[in-house]
């Protein structure tokens, strides 16, 4: 019989747990009255309408729908509608600018993305509190709630944290499923699989690579396979029915005579010539997940233009996302998950289920270092659930250790927590742009792109320039998707690469560091303003 005692502590648990993600999401919401779009978020908005308007896919299969539709559900409701004559980014800039109603329209957008960072909450305390304990979870769902990075995301009207909370979903009911191996276990695997395909399509490798490395553990403990096949096949079977159905059980070609261009022209020279026609067979479902992994293959392939530590380069690196870890990572949750590891790694000499949430975290981990992307820390996003579980659980083991320096320990957690939880109040609404402390001051020099200027502090620059009543004209090199015409109340022109006018210039970041060539001369002149993290403003005399 369970003690009263037991019912108290897991009481209390909970309450913590409702709490710090109570305020996480209050920190959340803080963010929406200060921080413009981001660069991707009107492309998002833009193909999310499309699904609820015109009940098609078209438009973008680089990303599949759930996260998307989300998002532009809030403006669909209140009345907003896709434009399909325009293109993608223009469209979504429509829907944000529907009615004279900027922030109202991007709010709304924001909002579909708060329900997975719940999801994520949720499931971290299930997922705790099953295979370490009530206050391990607690701690878990704590450190998730205050950590600037996952708030950064849940934050803005994007795909990274959708993709967080449903490949923790995935790794949860996998953890069932291997613990017990019944058919209703491997069909709730398969949709959470599912789901986190519709949210974003890098989580197949995500998932296969992680679930690979929880069978081998298994297999290596036990010396037999874990599962049956007909559970395999339930599986596979629900997460096709799932990711269809987020598709509308389309049907179709996957590409068309006019869609042989770009990207796809270039996938196509790499298809067999005898597979070739069936890529343009009325008869195939699903057919924008087909092309939208084709798009991602693409993508990968041919590298996209990168920033670490100072220097340009295209295509990945494999330190990117290490790096990308450490230096945005709160110190905290790095000191605390590193014991964490070193706990989990002991228990697991009898508990193989205690290393899953280390599967969580090399998983994608490794699929993202050995890949062509390095553009933002956004993209292992889904190991933060994981980390904050594994320092959760040093959380735990460190106050209640039984060693004669049971004071100092229980003052390093307490140490901890309030750090974290102080840094990121601080921080606040500025947390896509976090770094720690060891790294901030030296940020612009590390890691640019969705790291640090994302395009997020436009309204802020918008807000200067209504104060600085000095400034008649302005020439802007911006990184973002604003639209300009509609935002900037003065007169103003794009600077041009390479050119070098006179007068008040705003630059971003991303455009001063990734392209010194065109813009590196304005480092020899100290900026008047930094605006928020990411834009700087410059005066340059006659």
């Amino acid at each position: 019989m369970v003690s009263q005692g037991f019912y108290r502590s897991r009481k209390a648990a909970i309450v913590v747990a409702c709490v710090a993600l109570t305020f996480g999401t209050l920190l959340v919401c803080d963010t929406y009255r200060t921080l413009s779009q981001t660069h991707d978020e009107a492309a998002h908005i833009a193909c999310g309408m499309e699904w609820l308007t015109e009940h098609t896919y078209r438009r973008e299969p680089l990303h599949p729908p759930l996260s998307r539709v989300a998002e532009a559900l809030g403006p669909f409701i209140a009345g907003s509608r896709d434009q399909p004559q325009l293109p993608m980014t223009a469209a979504g800039n429509e829907v944000l600018e529907a009615n004279g109603r900027y922030k109202s329209n991007l709010t709304l957008a924001r909002l579909g993305v708060l329900p997975f960072f719940w999801l994520a909450g949720f499931v971290t305390w299930k997922f705790a509190a099953l295979r370490f304990g009530y206050w391990q979870a607690a701690a878990s769902v704590t450190l998730l709630s205050f950590c600037p990075p996952v708030l950064g995301h849940a934050g803005v009207a994007t795909t990274d944290v959708p993709l967080m909370a449903t490949f923790l979903l995935a790794i949860w009911r996998l953890d069932a499923l291997l613990t017990h191996p019944f058919w209703r276990n491997a069909v709730g695997f398969g949709a959470a699989c599912g789901l986190a395909i519709l949210t974003k399509l890098t989580a197949l490798p995500f998932l296969l690579i992680s679930a690979g490395m929880a069978l081998s553990i298994l297999w290596l403990q036990n010396r037999r396979g874990p599962l049956r096949m007909s559970l395999v096949v339930y599986s596979l079977m629900a997460a096709a029915f799932v990711v269809w159905a987020g598709y509308r059980f389309s049907v179709g070609p996957i590409l068309t005579p006019a869609d042989v261009q770009g990207h796809n022209l270039a996938i196509l020279g790499r298809i067999p010539p005898s597979i070739r026609p069936l890529l343009f067979s009325a008869r195939i479902p699903a057919p924008e997940l087909l092309n939208g992994i084709g798009m991602v293959v693409s993508h990968n392939a041919s590298g996209i233009p990168a920033y670490l530590l100072g220097e340009n380069y295209s295509g990945g690196r494999i330190l990117f996302f290490p790096v990308a870890i450490l230096v945005k990572t709160p110190i905290p949750v790095l000191f605390l998950s590193a014991i964490g590891m070193w706990v989990l790694v002991r228990a697991a000499r009898t508990n193989w289920s205690a290393l899953l949430a280390v599967v969580g975290i090399a998983g994608p981990l490794l699929v993202a270092m050995v890949g062509n992307v390095n553009i933002g820390l956004r993209h292992v996003l889904v190991i933060f659930p994981f980390l904050c579980m594994v320092a959760g659980i040093a959380t735990v083991w460190l106050w209640n250790t039984r060693l004669n320096v049971k004071v100092v320990f229980r003052s390093l957690v307490l140490l901890a927590i309030g750090w974290e939880i102080v840094g990121t109040v601080i921080i606040c609404p500025d947390f896509l742009a976090y770094f720690n402390e060891l790294a901030a001051p030296h940020a612009d020099r590390i890691l640019i792109d969705s790291d640090l200027d994302w395009g997020q502090d436009f309204l802020r620059l918008q807000s200067t320039l209504g104060k600085r009543k000095e400034i008649t004209k302005l020439w802007i090199a911006y990184n973002g998707t604003v639209d300009l015409q509609k935002h900037l109340n003065i007169p103003f022109e794009i600077l041009p690469a390479g050119y070098r006018p006179e007068g008040w210039i705003a630059i971003s970041i991303l455009k001063l560091r990734a392209h010194p060539m065109d813009y590196g001369w304005l480092e020899q002149y100290v900026p008047v303003e930094r605006i928020g993290h990411s834009i700087l403003l410059y005066h340059v005399p006659n």
